[in-house]
């Protein structure tokens, strides 16, 4: 299966279709949003509070390693 940026970005517009047909604002706007963020334009911030690993549990350790970052 074709995981590429490209791919996931015309199943999001799919789906972004579908909710307008179907007068579905909310999901059409989380694929609007999905397709910001695939493409670059939308950037979801997140807070990290932490300074130091040894503020983290294992599970936090190992979920950032599972993450890759």
């Amino acid at each position: 299966m074709d995981m590429s940026i490209e791919h996931l970005i015309a199943k999001a517009e799919q789906a972004l279709a579908i909710a307008l047909q179907n007068q579905q604002a909310s999901a059409a706007i989380a694929a609007i949003k999905e397709i910001g963020v695939l493409s670059g334009l939308r950037v979801e911030k997140r807070e990290h509070t932490r300074q130091n690993a040894s503020d983290l549990s294992d599970d936090e350790l190992a979920d950032i390693v599972r993450r890759g970052g």
